[in-house]
């Protein structure tokens, strides 16, 4: 199904203000920010992929060929509003919500930041969760808990981008829904449904893991 872009993307009229930077003189751009934010979040819902950067948004959100010059004040404004996270901060985020100590300091929306990492990689909190919750959702239907990791792989891959995996799944971990064994990572162990944690791997579930590595070798011989 393609994406279905907002209907003030056909008109130009529209778009030569929305594509346009934020001025000193604007005292109320909540129409823009509203705009650009509701959109890098239904594009990420979209493209299965809570991660992003500003770099990747310019590319995406280009309007006829055009990058949004206001790309980097609406990032600003949707991290001061904790709808996005920079990934360094996502599990400091995470757990100072629970308690409300979170404070971002407010910008200027405006100014421009000449320090401005395009390449910075941020993360869309509602996109996230919306893919935890139904990975996790699938995975309770039939309840397994044991995954090698290729089989791990390829069911993430249903809900986020393949290039997103790593730090999906570093996230279930810091969650506490799955642990990982090995380095590298060969199996995949996720909380049950009726879990609030997983637990940890047990000598019975790495025999279990081992196992099915060496049936797998055998077959593949």
């Amino acid at each position: 199904m393609a994406f279905k872009w907002p209907t003030e993307w056909r008109d130009p009229d529209a778009m030569s203000y929305f594509i346009s930077n934020f001025a000193s003189s604007n005292t109320r751009p909540g129409r823009k920010l509203a705009f650009w934010s509701n959109l890098i979040c239904d594009v990420c819902q979209y493209r299965k992929t809570p991660f992003v950067t500003a770099s990747e948004l310019k590319r995406c959100l280009a309007w006829r060929g055009i990058a949004p010059l206001c790309v980097e004040g609406v990032l600003d404004d949707m991290e001061t509003k904790r709808t996005l996270v920079k990934l360094e901060k996502l599990t400091e985020t995470w757990s100072q919500w629970g308690v409300g100590l979170l404070a971002y300091p407010v910008t200027s929306i405006w100014k421009k930041i000449a320090s401005c990492d395009l390449e910075q990689k941020f993360v869309v909190t509602s996109v996230l969760e919306d893919c935890c919750a139904k990975l996790l959702r699938q995975i309770h239907q039939e309840e397994p808990v044991l995954f090698r990791v290729q089989e791990w792989n390829a069911i993430v891959k249903k809900f986020v981008n393949s290039s997103n995996i790593k730090e999906f799944s570093n996230y279930l971990v810091f969650k506490g829904d799955i642990v990982q064994h090995g380095d590298p990572v060969s199996i995949v162990k996720v909380r049950s449904s009726t879990q609030k944690k997983v637990e940890v791997f047990s000598q019975v579930d790495l025999a279990i893991g081992k196992a099915q590595a060496t049936k797998e070798k055998t077959i593949g011989r």
